[in-house]
């Protein structure tokens, strides 16, 4: 005959158990807490960084398009019959708002270019001269438009009264965060005629 005992099972402590302590839980949780925190701050250091190289391209062909818009007007002045009779500074005589400490802007897409008429050039305030974004057409001007972060400002200075030649200063600049960026583009333009 078979007798059946019953046992009681037998609590085994052994050290090759397999498992994780609360403490090893909430290392591996810390490590890896860790390691979220430094690659959120890396992606947000690389938005920003992203976010200053597209204003500062933005900038750089805002500044360079301020020193083409006085090109176009000399251009313009010097191929008109009135203008060829002129001497060097009367050629340019309307640019005086751009030789103020002030600066000058001009609304490069006025509808009176379209017509034959030139550039007219206006003095800005103290405060520069911010550029507005017209968001249908993707253009940046001065009479319409969505705010940005930009102030472009034209400078113009007698060069060398012996070279008949200008120097014109287009310089833009932003704000990001409590940082004031500028670019600065300066060319000396010619009496060509």
């Amino acid at each position: 005959m078979i007798t059946y005992s019953p046992q009681t099972p037998e609590k085994h402590h052994s050290h090759n158990q397999r498992g994780f302590t609360l403490l090893e839980m909430l290392v591996a949780v810390f490590i890896f807490s860790i390691s979220l925190v430094a690659l959120a701050t890396i992606s947000s250091r690389g938005i920003v960084v992203t976010q200053n190289a597209v204003r500062q391209t933005i900038a750089h062909f805002l500044a360079q398009e301020g020193i083409e818009m006085i090109e176009s007007y000399r251009d313009d002045t010097f191929l008109t019959p009135i203008g060829a009779n002129l001497s060097w500074p009367m050629r340019i005589s309307d640019l005086s708002p751009c030789m103020t400490s002030e600066g000058c802007y001009a609304e490069a897409f006025q509808p009176s270019i379209n017509s034959g008429d030139s550039l007219q050039f206006d003095q800005c305030s103290s405060g520069g001269c911010p550029i507005l974004l017209q968001s249908a057409s993707g253009m940046y001007g001065y009479t319409s438009g969505d705010k940005t972060p930009f102030i472009r400002t034209i400078w113009l200075s007698a060069g060398s009264s012996t070279d008949n030649n200008m120097i014109v200063i287009s310089r833009v600049e932003w704000k990001q965060g409590a940082t004031t960026f500028s670019v600065e583009e300066r060319k000396n333009i010619f009496n060509w005629f």
